[in-house]
């Protein structure tokens, strides 16, 4: 079996991710997104089979920097802005480690170890275990409902880049 690892050199979770299979002898083939961007062709397939939305992260600081906030283009429009952004596939781990907490979670839902409910729950112990003891506030369901919107949206893209 190999796995293969889209990612940076400087990036602390790539490194993470190879030397977790590293030490586990498990062969990997590593793509450094600093030298090659995902083509237009796999872009153009991931937007027809998850659409535009799955694709883009809306509440970037990229996404605000290149002045994306007010655009509305077309898929073709987007397919062309996306292809020259090669950190694409880190963007989901990114944000499935930020919103559990943890690496690991991330990398067993990368590599199907674990299901994206699975990694939810056991991401949310803790949080759980306090609404079971103290009642739910509104403020944290909001906010934790907007976390699961992103959650969703961050497997979804993690699932559009492993097939």
């Amino acid at each position: 079996m190999e796995v293969q690892i889209f990612g940076t050199k400087k990036s602390p979770a790539t490194r993470a991710a190879l030397r977790f299979f590293a030490e586990r002898r498990i062969r990997t083939h590593f793509v450094d997104l600093q030298q090659r961007a995902a083509s237009p062709g796999e872009l153009r397939r991931f937007i027809q089979k998850f659409g535009i939305e799955a694709v883009l992260d809306n509440e970037s600081k990229r996404y605000a920097e290149l002045g994306l906030r007010s655009a509305s283009y077309g898929d073709e429009r987007w397919l062309q802005l996306l292809a020259d952004e090669p950190l694409l596939p880190l963007t989901a781990m990114n944000a499935v480690m930020s919103i559990t907490g943890s690496g690991l979670l991330a990398l067993a839902l990368r590599h199907g170890l674990l299901s994206a409910e699975d990694v939810w729950v056991a991401a949310h112990v803790d949080e759980d275990h306090n609404i079971e003891l103290w009642g739910e506030v509104e403020e944290i369901t909001t906010r934790r409902r907007k976390r699961r919107a992103e959650f969703d949206s961050a497997v979804r893209l993690l699932e559009m880049l492993t097939r």
